[in-house]
C-alpha cells in the first residue's frame, strides 16, 4: 500500500483546500513523527496537481515585520530564475512592493493608516499579485510555511490570520504544519474568517487494520501476491507472514510497496504485543533481502528482527542479528541505521550482563549520533550508558553520563522537539535523584530504539535506515 493511501482522507482534504475559493489558510496539526510523511505527500501533490504551484518557506519567525520581509525575499528568490521563462510565455511575474515611509511598524495592524503599508500588508499584496500574475498557467499558488524556528507563537498566529483575511486574491493558499499534541496555532479557526485547522491524523489501530486488509488475498497488494482468484482463508497477519514470491505480473514498484507495507504492519503488530506475528513477517523480509542480494534491505531487516527479538527476551539471537546489522549498515554508510543498530546492540549486551561490551557499543552509537548532529539520539544513548555503568557498580560515572545527557536535552532549541527536551530533562532528573538517594538499589535498564516509528518513517520517507523519523523514537520501547 502506498503511504499516501493510508492518509487518503487527509490528502483529499488538502486537494479540496487548494481549489476552495473561500479559504486561504490551512493549519495541519500532526504528530511530530509524521512530519516526514506530510512533506512527502505535499511533494507528491506538487507533482500531480498540474495547475498548482507550490513553494516552501522556512524563514524563522522572530517577530512579524522581519518575518514578512524575509518571506517576500524568499519568494522573490524562488521566482527569479523563472522570470525569463514566464516572460517568453507572456507572463510577467510580480515584483516585491517597495516599502513606504514608516512601514517598519509591526505586522498584524489591520487598521494601519492608508498612507502607510506595514510589512504584512505588503506581503499580502505581493502574494496576491504573484498568484494573479501566473493565473494563465496556474489555478493556485500554495506557500508551505515551515519556519526553522518560532520565537513567539502568539504573534505568528496573529500574523498568519492577518494575511489570511487580507490577501486580495482567492488563488493564494497558505499551508502551515503544527504540532498536534502541543499546538502553537490553536485559535486560527476562531481568529480569522478564511483560516481553519485540519487534524492530520490516523489512529495506529486504523492503520494496522487497513494494512492487514491490504495484504490479505482480498486486498490490493494481496491480490498481486496471491493472484486474483486466490481463495485462501488464513488470517491477515499469518497471510502476510507466509506469502509466496510475487507473481510475474508484479512490477518492481509494486514489490517495493508490498515490502514497505509489510514493514509497517510488522511494526504495528509489534507495538500491539503480537511479537510472534511481527517476527514472522520480518524473517520473510530478511530471507527475501538475502536472496535478492539487497545489502541495505538485509541490514534493515536484521535491525527490525533483532529489535523484536529483544522484546521477546531472546537476547542472544538479538545480539547476533544486531551485530550483523551494525556490520552491514557500516559497509553501506547508513549512519541512522548504524546508530540505531549500535544502540540496540548495547541493550542486548546489557540484558546478558555484558556490561563492558554494552558501554563500548553505546560509546560507538553516541559517536555516530554526534556525527549526524543528533542531540536527542546522543542523549538517549548516554542515558542507556548510565544504566549499564550503574549495573557495573560505577555509580559516579553513571551519574556523570546522566548529567551529560541532561545537558544535551537542555541544549535542544527546535520548537518541534520541545516535548523531547522537557520529557528528556524530567526523566533524567528523576533518575539522578533516585540514584543519588540509593545508588546500589537503583539500576534502570537501558531501552532500545523504538522499532515501530523507525519502520513507519522508513516507509513514509522512502529512504534508508528510518530517515529522520527515528529521532522521535529515542525514548525507546520496552524490552
Amino acid at each position: 500500500m502506498p503511504i499516501e493511501t493510508l492518509f487518503a482522507r487527509n490528502t483529499d482534504a488538502i486537494r479540496r483546500f487548494l481549489t476552495d475559493r473561500a479559504r486561504t489558510l490551512m493549519v495541519l496539526t500532526r504528530d511530530a513523527d509524521l512530519e516526514v510523511v506530510i512533506k512527502k505527500l505535499l511533494v507528491k501533490l506538487d507533482d500531480t496537481c498540474e495547475r498548482v504551484i507550490m513553494v516552501a518557506c522556512e524563514v524563522p519567525f522572530v517577530e512579524p515585520a522581519s518575518w514578512c520581509e524575509g518571506v517576500m525575499q524568499r519568494l522573490s528568490e524562488a521566482q527569479e530564475p523563472l522570470r525569463g521563462v514566464y516572460q517568453r510565455g507572456g507572463v510577467r511575474l510580480a515584483s516585491v512592493p517597495v516599502a513606504s515611509p514608516g512601514s517598519s511598524q509591526l505586522a498584524g495592524k489591520a487598521r494601519a493608516p492608508a498612507q502607510v503599508q506595514s510589512p504584512a500588508q505588503r506581503l499580502a499584496a505581493y502574494l496576491a499579485a504573484s498568484a494573479e500574475a501566473i493565473a494563465p498557467v496556474s489555478d493556485a499558488m500554495a506557500v508551505v510555511i515551515v519556519p526553522k524556528s518560532v520565537a513567539d507563537f502568539a504573534a505568528f498566529q496573529r500574523t498568519l490570520c492577518f494575511l489570511a483575511d487580507n490577501i486580495p486574491s482567492t488563488r493564494v493558499k497558505l499551508i502551515v504544519p503544527d504540532d498536534r499534541s502541543k499546538p502553537g496555532l490553536p485559535r486560527v479557526g476562531s481568529m480569522c474568517r478564511r483560516g481553519f485547522v485540519h487534524p492530520f491524523h490516523v489512529p495506529p489501530e486504523a492503520m494496522q487494520a487497513e494494512l492487514e486488509h491490504d495484504l490479505s488475498p482480498q486486498g490490493e497488494l494481496g491480490a498481486l501476491m496471491f493472484g486474483a482468484a486466490s481463495k485462501l482463508t488464513a488470517t491477515p497477519a499469518a497471510t502476510a507472514a507466509s506469502t509466496p514470491a510475487p507473481t510475474a505480473a508484479s512490477t518492481a514498484a509494486q514489490l517495493v510497496k508490498i515490502n514497505a507495507s509489510k514493514a509497517m504492519l510488522a511494526g504495528f503488530l509489534s507495538s500491539s504485543g503480537r511479537l510472534g506475528e511481527a517476527a514472522a513477517i520480518q524473517v520473510e523480509q530478511l530471507e527475501q533481502a538475502k536472496a535478492g542480494g539487497d545489502v541495505l534491505g538485509e541490514a534493515q531487516a536484521l535491525y527490525n528482527l533483532g529489535t523484536t527479538r529483544l522484546k521477546q527476551h531472546h537476547y542472544a539471537d538479538a545480539e547476533a542479528m544486531l551485530d550483523r546489522a551494525v556490520e552491514l549498515s557500516f559497509d553501506s554508510k547508513r549512519d541512522p541505521l548504524l546508530a540505531m543498530s549500535l544502540t540496540n546492540l548495547g541493550v542486548a549486551f546489557e540484558r546478558q550482563r555484558k556490561g563492558e561490551q554494552a558501554v563500548q557499543a553505546f560509546d560507538l552509537a553516541r559517536a555516530v549520533f554526534r556525527r549526524m548532529s543528533h542531540p536527542p539520539g546522543e542523549a538517549h544513548v548516554l542515558d542507556c550508558k548510565a544504566g549499564a555503568l550503574a549495573s557495573l557498580g560505577l555509580h559516579e560515572a553513571a551519574r556523570e553520563s546522566w548529567r551529560e545527557a541532561r545537558r544535551l536535552y537542555e541544549g535542544i532549541t527546535a520548537p518541534a522537539l520541545a516535548d523531547v527536551r522537557s520529557a528528556g530533562r524530567e526523566d533524567i532528573d528523576q533518575k539522578l535523584a533516585r540514584h543519588e538517594n540509593n545508588p546500589a538499589g537503583y539500576t534502570p535498564r537501558p531501552t532500545p530504539v523504538n522499532l515501530e516509528i523507525s519502520a513507519l518513517a522508513r516507509a513514509g520517507a522512502g529512504g534508508g535506515a528510518g530517515g529522520g523519523g527515528g529521532s522521535r523514537a529515542m525514548q525507546g520501547g520496552g524490552a
